[in-house]
């Protein structure tokens, strides 16, 4: 037999539990006497219904509670409201994610119909109050909020291509409002440098005498070289963590690794101070951090967290990234970067539904998610590739490659 939490009953589920008026009670157990899932689910074995009832107030009352008090039918019952109710509202969050027919507003009705539930039991004892009250607030921090959005599945051992996924049609529209951000600080600054230094890279200390070339950063900025000719972030990140130059390690040193990408760069100072810009925290792993966490320019503006992939039905909120490693690649015309980094996850409960058992009974402890602990998932590896191009005195860019794994 089902479950009121089985994907075939949850849509209907929700309609019922959204009809709920004052004065209403939900029905929860078979009237048939045979048990089914639950052999310990009211005085008399009887089991779930697959279909909660809507029992109205008013002139029948009496009768249905005389009934309801037969089955052993009562808020009370953890095994009987609180853990089904859940999981319901669990299996409807993680649908919604996946596509599969239930909405925002399905859901959100839904618990609005628990809410006008509520003044049902005013008249109560005490004990009815509360438990009413804690189911309430344990399914609260589950409902999608206005503006939510899908989140993306990725499953152990799969690839996901972002660049393919409709929850993420204008990742290329925000990649383009990052770089362009007139206001965006973490692109540093042309390192200073020592005449010779300047030398040693560039065989003059003089700044350029290059025309300017416009870049994608910071607005779209007209560039001509200064001093050193990478940013000051690309040489305390390469210290840390040398990328990777073609087939080779650059070197540790500022200087060194510098004059290493510009001879690869064939002397092109514009594209020389893009790359070190993009390579760097502020870069490539930035644009990563904000997709994932903030997924639109609009929510990092106003820091509302809008996380993008989940994995084993729980959102996925990045906090902390290493591993990180960067490779470049000089082709004619074009620069490829390509970021890939390891990401530790884990899940505020406060936000997002848990994974259940099938059989809650068997959790002795099956509202423990709850409590405000973070639940650990998964490490994830995203893989970005942005693509430069030099066009005359402008240097455009591509979004290649955005994948994520597990």
């Amino acid at each position: 037999m089902g479950l009121p939490w089985d994907e075939a009953n949850v849509p209907r589920n929700l309609k019922v539990i959204a009809s709920l008026r004052s004065g209403d009670k939900l029905s929860v157990l078979k009237k048939g006497a045979n048990p089914t899932y639950f052999s310990n689910l009211g005085k008399k074995g009887r089991g779930l219904r697959e279909i909660f009832d809507r029992q109205q107030g008013g002139f029948w009352a009496g009768k249905r509670g005389l009934e309801r008090s037969r089955k052993g039918e009562t808020l009370l019952q953890d095994k009987q409201y609180l853990i089904p109710l859940v999981s319901i509202f669990q299996a409807a969050v993680r649908m919604w994610h996946q596509g599969q027919g239930v909405q925002p507003l399905d859901i959100a009705n839904a618990f609005r119909g628990l809410e006008r539930m509520k003044s049902t039991y005013l008249k109560s004892s005490l004990q009815h109050r509360q438990k009413m009250q804690q189911i309430l607030s344990t399914i609260n921090p589950l409902i999608p909020r206005v503006g939510a959005s899908r989140c993306i599945p990725i499953k152990k051992g799969k690839t996901v291509n972002l660049l393919k996924q409709k929850e993420l049609a204008g990742i290329k529209t925000f990649f383009a409002g990052f770089l362009n951000s007139p206001d965006n600080a973490g692109f540093s600054q042309e390192q200073n440098a020592t005449n010779t230094e300047l030398q040693s890279v560039f065989g003059t200390a003089q700044p350029s005498q290059a025309a300017p070339t416009r870049i994608p950063t910071n607005g779209g900025m007209q560039y001509t070289r200064q001093m050193l000719g990478v940013c000051r972030q690309f040489i305390m990140d390469n210290h840390r963590n040398p990328g990777w130059l073609g087939k080779n390690r650059l070197p540790k040193n500022g200087v060194d690794s510098t004059k290493a990408l510009y001879q690869a760069l064939s002397g092109d100072e514009a594209m020389l101070f893009l790359v070190s810009q993009l390579v760097n925290q502020a870069g490539i792993e930035a644009l990563i951090s904000d997709v994932l966490t903030y997924r639109t320019p609009e929510t990092k503006r106003y820091q509302k967290f809008d996380w993008l992939l989940s994995a084993s039905n729980f959102k996925m909120l990045p906090i902390a990234w290493h591993e990180h490693q960067i490779y470049i690649t000089v082709h004619k015309h074009t620069v490829e970067i390509t970021s890939i980094m390891n990401i530790d996850c884990q899940s505020p409960a406060a936000f997002q539904a848990c994974n259940i058992a099938k059989d809650p009974t068997e959790n002795t402890t099956p509202i423990q998610p709850y409590s405000g602990t973070r639940l650990k998932l998964p490490k994830f590896e995203a893989a970005f590739t942005l693509s430069c191009r030099r066009n005359g005195q402008t240097i455009s860019w591509q979004l290649n490659t955005a994948e994520v794994q597990t």
